[in-house]
């Protein structure tokens, strides 16, 4: 049985990987927001997609959004894949009004473009906070208070995680 070098077994899987490709699996969340914070971070996020080459663009109620504040990062996975992830900041004076976010990810293994949108309504908004604050109380509680009390922030965290 033959045997190859490390080199030679790279450029065999170079030269057969460019014929492979994954489509992105693509999510937008709400990565923080505070009723204290002046600003919010929306999440956009891309992974296992095959080649590295991806366009990634936000939008405010179909209207894209140029000079916003970003951190984007790609990401080379062990698995060979990439993973993208776009951070978008958001002013309290932007996320009060009504409005649509969106996040559209541009692939060459996509015919067309993935757009994922998050609205969030007053109501929405509230019941986050509310979430997060009941939850940040409940874990310095259970820290206070012996083990069998810690059961609460779990409850809340899976509560927060259903809304």
């Amino acid at each position: 049985m033959g045997h190859c070098t490390g080199k030679e077994l790279q450029r065999a899987v170079t030269s057969f990987l460019p014929s492979l490709s994954a489509l992105p699996v693509v999510e937008v969340s709400l990565a923080s927001s505070s009723p204290i914070d002046k600003e919010t971070t929306l999440t956009c996020s891309a992974w296992d997609f095959y080649p590295g080459d991806v366009q990634l663009s936000w939008s405010k109620d179909d209207q894209l959004l140029t000079n916003s504040t970003r951190n984007d990062s790609l990401f080379h996975n062990s698995n060979g894949s990439y993973s993208y992830i776009s951070d978008l900041v958001v002013s309290r004076h932007d996320w009060n009004e009504p409005a649509q976010f969106s996040c559209q990810v541009n692939h060459s293994t996509l015919k067309m473009p993935v757009v994922k949108n998050l609205t969030l309504t007053q109501s929405d908004k509230g019941k986050y906070v509310l979430c997060i604050m009941t939850f940040l109380g409940g874990t310095i509680y259970s820290l206070r208070s012996p083990v069998s009390n810690r059961k609460y922030g779990l409850f809340v965290l899976t509560s927060c995680i259903n809304l």
